[in-house]
Parts: structure tokens; sequence; C-alpha cells
């Protein structure tokens, strides 16, 4: 069981990992982030996530962390995420390109 999974983007694929981690009690407090306040939202109400927060506020102390963000944006976001990572943490991404 991890503590905290922070979810960088809450839509499809992020929101069913969020999803599947809390049904099968995987984590203690999932943390989601995303730019959409409506995939935030949507989240929160299906309880995909337990809160939503920023990269800076969620981060810390997070034992797993998962892009689950557009592929072209997955880079930037993990460069804003290195000041903030514990040391520890593991990082995953479920980035899918099929073509360019």
């Amino acid at each position: 069981m991890f503590n905290k999974v922070v979810i960088a983007g809450v839509g499809l694929i992020g929101g069913s990992l969020g999803l599947a981690l809390t049904r099968r009690n995987l984590a203690k407090e999932i943390v989601g982030v995303d730019p959409d306040r409506d995939n935030l939202n949507k989240a929160l109400a299906l309880g995909v996530v337990h809160r939503a927060d920023s990269l800076a506020e969620a981060l810390p102390g997070a034992d797993l962390f998962i892009l689950a963000a557009p592929i072209g944006v997955t880079l930037g976001i993990l460069e804003m995420a290195i000041p903030y990572l514990t040391p520890g943490t593991i990082i995953t991404d479920v980035g899918s390109v099929k073509g360019g």
C-alpha cells in the first residue's frame, strides 16, 4: 500500500488509475493535479482522488508520482516536479504515442 499517490492528469487514464487505486485500497491518499479545474472537480466528485492540489503542495512525501498527462507536456511537468520530489518517490508515466 502507498501512503500518498500523486496523479498529474486526472482525465480518462489518470482518473481510471485513481479509481482503481481507490477501489482496491492501494493508497491512503490520492492527490490529483490538473490544470483543468473541471477535470479536478469531476475526479473529486467521483471519488477518483481524495483531494486536488498543485505539484508544489502535492508532491512532498509522495510514494508514487504518476504522469498521466498528454505526452507533449509530460517532460515539462516532470521538470516542474523535480524540486518537490522526495528521495525514493517512484515516478512512472502512462503516456502513449500512436503517431506524429
